[in-house]
């Protein structure tokens, strides 16, 4: 489960990622970017690996600009 930091660590980056890793999978981890992945299935295999059941976030980069149109 994703913490309320993470989640703002991504909103006040967004711009960035945006403009470096669109259609990417970003991994966070606390206010840290654990790393870039161009496939789901890859993210969410690193994810289990480092952190099991503890919580992180995982966002496709760029999934906000189709919901705002």
């Amino acid at each position: 489960m994703s913490t309320q930091e993470e989640y703002d660590f991504y909103a006040e980056k967004r711009e960035g990622f945006e403009m470096l890793y669109m259609g990417k999978f970003v991994l966070i981890k606390g206010r840290a970017l654990i790393g870039v992945y161009d496939h789901q299935d890859d993210v969410h295999r690193e994810a289990a690996l480092r952190y099991g059941a503890a919580g992180c976030l995982i966002r496709l980069v760029g999934e906000e600009k189709g919901r705002d149109k």
